[in-house]
């Protein structure tokens, strides 16, 4: 199958939306994850990976894993000659270091030759090596077939630690991402880049010496490593579009949203369904599917002891529900940083209290129920209000918003609520509203329903996880999309929910 046509669905809990034109394809891409080897935890990767890329883009990823933990680790689906039919996009994530017969390595790579698109992740760059693989191979050479599909030749990393990230703008699979710095990963060297070749990031890593360096270094002083991370290429005599990236080694990594987007735009652009206007709007995920509460998990204190109580949250009609009882919070498992999350609610019967916290961390940090964070209020008629939950904000006109300074505080007693801007954007009672919140930096910003209704900076904290409550009312979501932002809006919110 050859998508032709540029095809970019943002999932929502409203009908999906298809930017295509008339005659544009409406067939999912046919993703083909093939997964497994030495050294990751591949089963839980090829998970984080499928639900990602699925979430984001209209997408069917069939995963072939092999839970070998072997450099020697093989595919049987690569025994035939065509492996690959019937699929858009083959995404490697395979370490197979150790593997070098070449009839079954050409099998994988006719392929390719053939027009398959690739997007290789991380130890597939150091998969299928032989002869001196640590020196510089030559285009043409006998074990240089892999790294000519690759584009980049790599051999080795350094000790893990943090890699700061570093985008070129000026491509589209790039274009509006933004910088990031990762949790522990492995720096891979790159010690040939080869013609077709286009880098599209570069990681720079402070590397503490090996023991056996320190055995030569008395120093033992860090020094500054760096290279290509993320990059494209093109291969075969039909230029077939390759994606590269070494980053993902670590599960933390591999289910961070920010790596997720960058995978989920490298399935569109080496199937040629990533347009520079799409490329803005593709990192837009649903917090939830409809169908069932994946990537989030339920804090209830009151189930600590009664693990037989009644739900706080479920899913009903394709809506996410808040019950309001027993009381507690549905909390996201992935942080979140630089965002904008726009959320549609309603009080399902009588009005009453809920809220969206954002930058959540320890939980039950306040009166053993609620977790750190800051709270964007939805109690009915006070929609927009902030309350500080053992994390501070600041916003103008504090002691008018926030009463007398000497009883300010973020814990237990003290003066945790911001009033909001205005209490006259609610919609009546059973029509959806709109809440937009948008989160930079140390910054936070709130409509609803089109009305800025609250302004922070100063915040004490700048990325965290998304937490929904229950507080006593039934509350309904229909919809829960956030999209990474690197700045605030200037205008007005969105009107567009009722």
């Amino acid at each position: 199958m050859n998508h032709r046509f540029a095809l970019l669905v943002l999932i929502s809990l409203c009908p999906t939306v298809l930017r295509a034109e008339d005659d544009r394809s409406t067939d999912g891409l046919k993703v083909l994850l093939i997964a497994g080897g030495c050294c990751h935890d591949y089963a839980t990767q090829t998970r984080l990976l499928k639900e990602g890329i699925e979430k984001r883009i209209d997408a069917d990823v069939t995963v072939v894993f092999n839970p070998s933990k072997s450099t020697n680790t093989r595919f049987e689906i690569y025994e035939s000659e065509d492996w690959a039919d019937g699929y858009d996009v083959v995404l490697h994530d395979e370490c197979s270091a150790s593997v070098t017969e070449r009839p079954y390595i050409d099998r994988i790579l006719k392929a390719h030759r053939g027009g398959v698109p690739a997007v290789n992740l991380h130890c597939a760059m150091h998969s299928y090596r032989w002869g001196d693989f640590r020196s510089p191979v030559e285009p043409g050479a006998d074990n240089a077939a892999w790294y000519e599909m690759l584009g980049v030749q790599s051999t080795s990393h350094g000790p893990q630690s943090p890699i700061e990230v570093n985008y070129d703008q000026d491509h589209t699979v790039t274009r509006g991402l933004k910088d990031w710095k990762t949790t522990n990963e492995e720096l891979y060297n790159n010690i040939r880049v080869y013609t077709g070749t286009t880098v599209l990031a570069r990681g720079t890593q402070w590397q503490q010496p090996r023991k056996r360096e320190r055995k030569t270094d008395s120093d033992g002083r860090s020094r500054r490593a760096e290279a290509a991370v993320v990059w494209t290429n093109e291969y075969g005599p039909k230029k077939t579009r390759i994606f590269s990236t070494t980053l993902g080694h670590n599960n933390q990594t591999v289910g961070d949203a920010r790596y997720l987007d960058l995978v989920s735009r490298a399935v569109l652009w080496v199937t040629g369904n990533l347009q520079e206007e799409d490329a803005a709007a593709v990192g837009s995920v649903s917090l939830f599917s409809g169908k069932d509460l994946a990537g989030w998990h339920v804090d209830v204190p009151e189930a600590d002891d009664n693990p037989d109580i009644q739900p706080t949250f479920i899913i009903r009609d394709g809506k996410l529900v808040s019950l309001g009882q027993p009381r507690g919070h549905l909390i996201t498992d992935a942080d979140y940083q630089d965002y904008r999350l726009d959320v549609e609610y309603r009080f399902a019967g009588e009005p009453g209290n809920c809220g969206v916290l954002v930058h959540a961390s320890t939980p039950r940090a306040l009166y053993d129920m609620f977790p750190k964070s800051i709270e964007v209020q939805m109690n009915h008629q006070h929609a927009g209000d902030f309350w500080c939950i053992v994390e501070d904000i600041t916003v103008p006109n504090m002691v008018e918003r926030r009463g007398p300074k000497e009883n300010w505080g973020i814990t237990e007693g003290k003066g945790r609520r911001i009033l909001n801007l205005t209490d006259g954007s609610e919609r009546p009672l059973g029509q959806w509203n709109q809440m937009t919140i948008e989160c930079v930096d140390d910054e936070i910003k709130v409509w609803v329903n089109g009305d800025l209704v609250n302004h922070g900076s100063d915040c004490t904290a700048t990325k965290g996880q998304i937490a929904i409550q229950a507080e006593g009312a039934e509350v309904e979501f229909r919809k829960l999309l956030l999209t990474p932002i690197q700045e605030l809006s200037a205008g007005a919110g969105s009107k567009s929910a009722n």
